[in-house]
């Protein structure tokens, strides 16, 4: 029997892009980049360049990619297509090389995977060159935390070291997302008791946090962030706070969903006037644990 190869530049566009579809668009770039004048030309379509994700994906987990293929993307890849990416989704190890390595113009969205307490430490700082960088462009920041890699900064130090730094560095963020897996498994941040005189992002108008306590999310509400339009929030406790359900600043929000695993008897105290006020409201989630009453 004859055996016959194809060659890729013997097939008509269409169908090298219908393969191309079939496969990530990190295996597209990585394998067709430079190849020959045609193939480079197909390969910056923005199907292709204009959302990168340059980890692993695995049974919903990510992992790190071998630093050969990160070498070629710095050297051989990125160099070529900088100017075309829109989003990047990028992990501690290799984040900083993939940054520095090029400018990035037209960069809104930056996703940053399983995140630990160095990373926090060494770049959301105002001295941090490479997150600066960023700090006009960025519009949508999302970020999952990696549990293990916290040792000693509380929920209160990730509410001072990272959100707020968050605001006070990214001065055009519309969008922020603490992806988390489980609720049961969350990280929190606690934006209670931080000074007041912390600032605030005016731009921010979509929000998902794991907060600890009531207390984070009515100082989440009481104005420092006037222009969020859509909340979405999980609170490991809803018990006695300290802080008052009345006067918020929650005329703009349109969305709101509120989790939070563990039984609570403040429904009637906390949560409902604070639907009360929203009177704009469009969308309303509620996952919660209410004992004390019989009907919601």
């Amino acid at each position: 029997m004859n055996h016959s190869s194809i060659n890729i530049n013997d097939l008509p566009d269409e169908i090298i892009l219908m393969i191309w579809n079939k496969l990530s668009n990190i295996d597209v770039l990585y394998s067709f980049v430079g190849v020959n004048q045609r193939l480079d030309k197909l390969v910056r379509d923005p199907l292709y360049t204009r959302s990168i994700q340059l980890t692993k994906t695995r049974t919903n987990k990510y992992y790190s990619l071998p630093n050969s293929i990160i070498d070629r993307y710095c050297l051989n890849i990125l160099p070529e297509i900088h100017q075309r990416i829109e989003c990047l989704t990028l992990e501690p190890s290799s984040m900083e090389r993939i940054l520095l390595s090029n400018d990035y113009p037209r960069l809104y969205k930056l996703t940053f995977i399983k995140i630990n307490e160095d990373f926090v430490l060494r770049h959301f700082n105002d001295e941090s060159p490479l997150i600066n960088t960023f700090k006009y462009n960025i519009k949508h920041l999302t970020m999952t935390i990696d549990r293990k890699g916290f040792t000693s900064l509380s929920s209160i130090d990730l509410g001072k070291n990272l959100v707020t730094q968050i605001f006070n560095i990214f001065l055009n963020l519309i969008d922020l997302d603490f992806l988390q897996d489980l609720i049961r498994n969350f990280t929190l941040v606690s934006v209670y008791k931080l000074p007041s005189t912390i600032c605030y992002s005016s731009s921010l108008i979509s929000l998902s946090i794991c907060v600890d306590s009531i207390d984070d999310c009515l100082c989440l509400l009481d104005g420092h962030l006037f222009q969020l339009q859509k909340l979405t929030i999980a609170i490991k406790q809803i018990d006695n706070s300290t802080l008052t359900t009345e006067n918020l600043k929650l005329s703009n929000m349109n969305y709101f969903s509120l989790s939070s695993y563990r039984p609570t008897k403040e429904y009637d105290t906390y949560i409902l006037p604070l639907i009360r006020q929203m009177k704009h409201l469009e969308e309303l989630m509620l996952s919660i644990n209410v004992y004390g009453r019989s009907t919601l």
